[in-house]
């Protein structure tokens, strides 16, 4: 999320010289933050059902369980994970001043 704001400092600049608020701007980067982890969480349960279908095949006699509570636990992890990655950055996007950041290159 560092690396985001850094490549968006001249939009961050856009938005600000708009009267866009602190609170928009942190709102935006944590939502962006949210959507990229519901979907690698998304990606994360297709690859464990299809890494249990292919040891399965390999081996029929292990036991692969994977529960919807673990997926649950799972998913809460990863969301909470990247609020709490993504806060600081954008708190930092938010508090850049408009003329320095549109003047970022």
């Amino acid at each position: 999320m560092y690396t985001t704001v850094l490549e968006r400092t001249r939009d961050i600049g856009v938005l600000k010289s708009l009267g866009a608020s602190k609170f928009l701007i942190i709102r935006a980067l944590l939502a962006e933050a949210t959507l990229l982890s519901l979907l690698g969480i998304l990606a994360g349960v297709c690859l464990s059902y299809v890494v249990r279908a292919g040891s399965q095949k390999l081996f029929p006699t292990l036991s692969i369980l994977i529960t919807p509570e673990w997926i649950i636990r799972a998913a809460l992890i990863a969301i909470i994970g990247a609020l709490v990655g993504a806060s600081y950055p954008a708190w930092q996007a938010s508090r850049k001043d408009a003329v320095e950041a549109l003047s970022y290159d």
